[in-house]
């Protein structure tokens, strides 16, 4: 009975201890995850703006949490991506990727992480189109 009970505590202690740290892994990894694609959709963005001759619209919504990748032409956006809950951006920004693949505007855009209590910035060269991502 006793080697039971030591056993079950034994157990618990283990379930408690890998529960803890997968909650910090699973930010970790929805963080990075939301980079990644935030970039990729940049390029996307940047190389559809190239290849169709139109301008691509990026909106950056602080109040929704959202950003917005839309042809200027359109209405609606193509494509919406939505913050990881920890995450929340400092203010609203929009720029236009023109059709030779530059920006019409820079700024940094700045991510708050709940979580952790850091920054991640999101920086745009002026006319270039390129975009540099630090913490």
């Amino acid at each position: 009975m006793e080697s039971l009970l030591v056993l079950t505590i034994i157990t618990l202690v283990m379930i408690a201890f890998q529960t803890i740290p997968s909650r910090d892994l699973h930010h970790y990894l929805e963080v990075n995850f939301f980079f990644s694609h935030l970039k990729s959709q940049l390029i996307f963005g940047q190389e559809k703006a190239m290849t169709r001759l139109e301008p691509i619209r990026v909106s950056f919504h602080k109040d929704l949490n959202q950003i917005y990748f839309a042809a200027q032409s359109h209405l609606y956006p193509y494509q919406i991506l939505d913050l990881p809950a920890d995450l929340e951006l400092a203010s609203n920004f929009e720029f236009i990727f023109t059709p030779t693949g530059r920006t019409n505007a820079f700024k940094t855009v700045i991510f708050n992480d709940l979580t952790k209590q850091e920054a991640y910035y999101l920086k745009f060269q002026l006319g270039s189109g390129r975009f540099v991502l630090s913490q």
